[in-house]
């Protein structure tokens, strides 16, 4: 090959020119080689660049829709609907803003988003935290409540609503509590509502419930307050 090369440039065959092309050839093969490492690296630098950006302002698009939501559902009025179940004895605003923090990435919001909504992400993590420890507890609450219930052939599963009403302090079922037994509030009712409010299961329902709903109203004002800001 080397004397193809001396022959069609009319090089002289000699051991000097011989070294001094080898040396040329190969000195030149990695020049072009480090160059060629380097532009790829740097590509792949830039590119990384690049798509990173990309993904922080599209978390940072999808957070602020997030948080527009979240703002109109705590802007709401708190309305309870009554159920049989104790896990749906919460504001029908925050059973939807729970549903919504379930729904989202959370977590990937918080490492690749940008730091001006860390703070409001880390309590979205604690409310889903604390719902979680509320779910186990009213889900135990439910379980007993409905054993009893169905132990008594003079009650059934409806009457559940008006013992979770008490159970979670509404002034309504609690006002009637003192009245003498009636149609809305008869006596097995009473009786039942007796029997379980001192168990266990109702003293972390209560716990659990209180903690969420104190979360829930922390982050409600927090944000409130940082809008007025």
């Amino acid at each position: 090959m080397i004397e193809l090369l001396f022959n069609l440039f009319d090089i002289q065959h000699s051991p000097a020119n011989i070294d001094n092309f080898k040396i040329a050839f190969w000195s030149g093969l990695l020049y072009s080689l480090i160059i060629g490492i380097l532009v790829a690296l740097f590509t792949l630098y830039m590119e990384r660049r690049v798509s990173k950006k990309i993904t922080e302002s599209q978390y940072e698009k999808e957070t602020a829709v997030f948080l527009g939501k979240v703002t109109t559902l705590l802007r709401l009025p708190i309305v309870t609907i009554e159920n049989s179940n104790a896990e749906d004895w919460l504001p029908a605003n925050y059973k939807e803003l729970i549903l919504l923090i379930t729904d989202n990435p959370i977590h990937v919001w918080e490492s690749e988003g940008k730091k001006k909504y860390q703070e409001m992400l880390k309590k979205c993590d604690n409310i889903s935290s604390k719902y979680q420890d509320f779910l186990v507890a009213s889900k135990s609450l439910t379980l007993v409540l409905h054993l009893r219930i169905q132990g008594d052939t003079s009650t059934s599963i409806r009457d559940a609503i008006p013992i979770l009403g008490l159970i979670n302090d509404f002034e309504v079922y609690k006002a009637k509590l003192k009245t003498s037994p009636s149609a809305e509030m008869p006596l097995p009712i009473k009786v039942i509502y007796n029997e379980i409010i001192e168990i266990e299961e109702v003293k972390e329902y209560k716990e659990k419930r209180q903690e969420l709903l104190g979360e829930l109203n922390k982050f409600k004002l927090n944000l409130t307050q940082g809008n007025n800001n």
